[in-house]
Formats: C-alpha cells, structure tokens, sequence
C-alpha cells in the first residue's frame, strides 16, 4: 500500500486552523476550525481519503 501524504497547501491549512485559540466564549472554536478545514480539504483532494467503500470491502480482511 502507498502512503501519500497531504498537498502542502493542505499540510499548511490543517495546521493553520489547529493553530486557532480557543476562547471563553467559544471553547470550541478550535475544533471547529480543523473540522471545517478538514471537510474542505476533503472535497478538494479525495482521492487522499478513504470511502465508505473502501472500509467495507477491507473489514473482511
């Protein structure tokens, strides 16, 4: 199996958002920064992610 890791451009983006603070009044706002970012970067490269497909045809190994 190869191992490809993420465009640069995306590496820097996911990066970018774990780098946002939290706040008082919004505790989650890190997270929700890397699940947006995440859900981006998804859509721009898919081919980087597995599928619903492929998990289920490797659960029977």
């Amino acid at each position: 199996m190869n191992h490809l890791l993420l465009p640069l451009e995306a590496q820097l983006a996911l990066m970018r958002a774990a780098k946002t603070e939290p706040s008082a009044s919004d505790p989650g706002k890190r997270q929700k920064a890397i699940d947006t970012t995440t859900t981006r970067i998804k859509q721009q490269y898919p081919t980087f992610f597995k599928t619903e497909d492929y998990e289920n045809e490797n659960q029977a190994e």
